[in-house]
């Protein structure tokens, strides 16, 4: 039986700043094995995508960062959601109460202009942040990929206990909009890693050697997402509603990689 994806929630007009890079393989073969699910391997590391926002929902402004590994599927392209932060502390209890997933309320920051800026301020210390070159503008950083992007994707969630598949969700995650890519340039752009403590989102990116590549902008983007589904449920999706494959999400980022 066939069934249409269930929108929960879904939005106009949000700015995105977003970070693609990779990490090593080895360390979220392991970390991912309790999920029963295993990282991408693009040419022998894992491929991470943090992900900031800045929109409205039902009139109330928030920002949000999320940080995923790309995992491997034959259907769709995939996440694994590691972490994920709000800066409105009732809208993250809401994801963790009605959509089970791992959010905390923290002060988050998207600037959208370039030059761009992203970080998350949990308990009054600055967990993570990353910016442009200051010295740049529009006219001096040139995109490397332009594109309208049209995405639906599985989002897995973690299920907080090992394998056991059963117990463990996902939901499905839309994204679209014009979109623009610019290379993350070693030594000049910046990027600011201080764990709180161990285990944390951020000591485990640092724990999997984050490396930077790229950074996605959308100045005006759409997003939409799903009900939570059990990951073990038999959930069809009709193909105009899931999208793309996954290999073709890999093809979009080919001239970037190569």
């Amino acid at each position: 039986m066939t069934t249409r994806v269930k929108w929960s929630a879904q939005l106009n007009h949000v700015q995105e700043v977003s970070i693609l890079g990779s990490a090593n393989l080895g360390f979220w073969q392991k970390r991912l094995a309790g999920e029963e699910l295993t990282p991408v391997d693009r040419e022998g590391r894992a491929t991470i995508l943090i992900v900031g926002a800045a929109g409205r929902f039902m009139g109330v402004r928030f920002r949000e960062l999320s940080v995923s590994v790309f995992v491997a599927s034959a259907e769709v392209t995939s996440y694994f959601l590691v972490r994920a932060f709000n800066s409105n502390s009732f809208f993250a209890f809401c994801e963790r109460l009605f959509f089970s997933t791992p959010y905390d309320g923290a002060s988050v920051r998207v600037v959208n202009d370039i030059p761009t800026t992203i970080s998350v301020t949990h308990h009054g210390r600055t967990s993570f942040h990353a910016s442009m070159r200051h010295t740049d503008t529009i006219a001096t950083r040139t995109p490397i990929q332009e594109f309208e992007e049209a995405l639906v994707a599985r989002v897995n969630l973690p299920s907080g206990m090992p394998s056991t598949s059963r117990h463990a969700k996902m939901f499905f995650a839309r994204i679209g909009g014009s979109t623009k890519v610019y290379p993350f340039l070693a030594g000049e752009d910046t990027i600011l890693i201080h764990p709180q403590k161990d285990g944390d989102a951020f000591h485990i990116l640092s724990e999997s050697a984050f490396v930077p590549e790229a950074w996605i902008i959308r100045s005006n983007a759409s997003h939409a997402k799903s009900k939570t589904y059990k990951r073990s449920e038999n959930v069809e999706i009709e193909r105009h509603a899931v999208g793309e494959p996954c290999d073709a999400t890999e093809r979009r980022w080919r001239r970037f990689w190569q």
